[in-house]
């Protein structure tokens, strides 16, 4: 399946690229060859905090019960991003690599933390999504709902999460697995499997560290949308800011969520929801999307080698390491 899917995206890619650079868009792509430097720079630089923000929010998930060094996780991330437009979810096997072989993180820990960042994706990105979708203006109305559902997503996901948070919510806890766990079982799941889950509740629970990954995930969402405005700024393509924060969100939403690997199926999607939408700069915005496609392999790719050089990755094989701390009971 991974295989048959991961196939159908580069048939979608390879559309999209036939789509890109048909003759309609070769102004577009001359305007692309002729574009500044302080603009490519620009690019470059947007593409490279991308990275930084995404691995400070896996950092900053896990920060309330375990301590690692923020330019490993940067470094992890790095490498797992590259991986991403690969099928078989081969970012997420990286991960739970480096963090168990070289952190010693537990697998369970590293599964809870996983679900972790998702809801706090989900709690930071639906504010500044619908925000966009129905008030595509960037102006102070824009900016009070966005800031108001973020306030209130917080307060739910944080209240959600103390239920079951602290030594106390761990009783809670095991006492729901014990109702649900057939009694042959109740001792290996209560015990110590129970508290390396847990550590998700106590990551959520934190009202300090969890606004600190919604904010940077919604700063990461502005940064995308930045990315995209700028491709098509550079094209030529009229892509008004606030259209760029609602496909740059659909882009994401769609790479995150397909298990067969980001490539062609995300500049397909997204091309797609364009041209549903009647988008005024729809007849280029494959161009935009191809153009922002190569700019962040290139800066993804030399981050990879970074990141692959700092973490030593050919010492995986060698078993877990104690690379994080603990804080005290």
């Amino acid at each position: 399946m991974q295989t048959f899917f991961f196939a159908a995206g580069l048939g979608l890619l390879a559309w999209v690229l036939s789509q890109a650079f048909a003759e309609r868009n070769r102004d577009a792509w001359r305007r692309i060859a002729d574009a500044s430097a302080a603009d490519l720079a620009m690019l470059a630089g947007l593409t490279m905090l991308t990275l930084v923000l995404n691995g400070s929010i896996f950092w900053a998930t896990l920060r309330p019960v375990r301590r690692l060094g923020w330019k490993d996780v940067l470094a992890t991330n790095a490498v797992a991003t590259t991986l991403a437009y690969l099928p078989f979810k081969l970012s997420i096997v990286f991960r739970v690599l480096v963090h168990n072989r070289r952190d010693g993180v537990p697998v369970l820990t590293i599964g809870a933390w996983f679900v972790a960042v998702t809801i706090g994706i989900s709690a930071a990105t639906n504010p500044v999504f619908f925000t966009s979708l129905f008030h595509p203006t960037i102006d102070l109305w824009w900016f009070v709902f966005v800031l108001g559902g973020l306030i209130a997503s917080h307060v739910v996901v944080c209240s959600l999460a103390r239920i079951f948070a602290g030594p106390a919510g761990l009783e809670r806890f095991r006492n729901v697995l014990a109702k649900l766990t057939p009694k042959r079982l109740v001792p290996t799941v209560t015990g110590p499997l129970a508290a390396k889950v847990h550590a998700g509740f106590d990551m959520l629970a934190h009202p300090g560290w969890l606004a600190a990954q919604m904010a940077l995930r919604a700063a990461d969402l502005l940064v995308i949308a930045a990315r995209l405005a700028l491709c098509a700024k550079i094209a030529g393509a009229g892509v008004t800011f606030g259209e760029s924060i609602v496909y740059g969100a659909f882009r994401f939403a769609i790479a995150t969520l397909l298990p067969s690997g980001a490539m062609g199926s995300q500049e397909a999607g997204t091309t797609w929801i364009a041209r549903v939408r009647q988008a005024a700069a729809a007849d280029k915005f494959e161009v935009v999307l191809v153009f922002m496609l190569l700019s962040e392999l290139v800066i993804f790719v030399l981050a990879a080698a970074w990141g692959a050089w700092r973490l030593r990755v050919h010492r995986l094989a060698q078993g877990p390491a104690t690379g994080g701390t603990l804080p005290s009971p």
